[in-house]
């Protein structure tokens, strides 16, 4: 699957998917190779449609250029967030965003991978069910939990989603050594032969900078978030 962060327990195949993106069993977002930014202004959109390579049998060749596709469907309160860009290839796309204010944080991961078939992407799926849902990992610091899968019809051709929450993990910012928690919610979708991976979790706190006492991103906003970025892509993909 295009797994966004738990994956030191995962597979062995599953090391393609997870290169710089382990966000929810280490530090969240800094890490990795590539440019990192804060997004005051999202990318203009491309004046021509999108053009997307295809086989005659609907196998998608390569990726093309989602990034603006992307920027336009992220939550308006991640304008001016911490951005970072680990991959931006045919095969992969890597997205960060992460914002810290005095009430809250937020953490937004979108990875988009094409594998060589659908049976690849399907595989991917299934072993997101098996291996990533119903995690409880328990340790002094970075706690990790999710919740039991839930396939979510009518988004792409195939999705799983579930609960995530990550207890007392330290941030690897640049220049924030803080401890944070965050709760929130993890969708995977398959298009064709494309895993789309969204990861969209917060805190509000529930009071000025308690980073890590507060409320989680409730259900139905989070799938909102979730949902509306894999549609975006799949809108383009499609």
């Amino acid at each position: 699957m295009i797994t966004v962060s738990l994956f030191v327990h995962r597979p062995a195949r599953f090391t393609r998917l997870v290169a710089g993106a382990l966000s929810l069993l280490l530090p969240l977002s800094g890490c990795g190779d590539g440019d990192s930014s804060t997004q005051d202004a999202r990318p203009s959109r491309s004046p021509s449609p999108v053009v997307v390579s295809k086989r005659p049998d609907g196998l998608i060749i390569s990726l093309p250029k989602l990034e603006s596709t992307i920027f336009g469907s992220i939550p308006k309160e991640l304008k001016g967030a911490r951005f970072d860009r680990f991959s931006n290839g045919t095969d992969r796309k890597d997205y960060s965003w992460t914002a810290y204010t005095s009430t809250h944080s937020r953490h937004l991961k979108v990875i988009v991978l094409r594998v060589p078939s659908v049976d690849d992407a399907r595989k991917e799926i299934r072993s997101t069910e098996k291996d990533m849902a119903n995690v409880n990992l328990r340790r002094r610091l970075n706690d990790f939990n999710s919740g039991p899968p839930r396939r979510v019809p009518g988004v792409a051709d195939e999705c799983v989603t579930f609960d995530l929450s990550r207890v007392n993990f330290i941030s690897a910012v640049p220049g924030n050594g803080n401890y944070y928690t965050q709760k929130g919610r993890y969708l995977e979708c398959r298009v064709a032969n494309v895993d789309i991976v969204v990861e969209w979790i917060g805190l509000n706190y529930s009071k000025s900078w308690s980073r890590t006492t507060g409320s989680g991103l409730d259900r139905a906003s989070a799938d909102q978030v979730t949902q509306t970025i894999v549609r975006s892509v799949v809108a383009v993909l499609a």
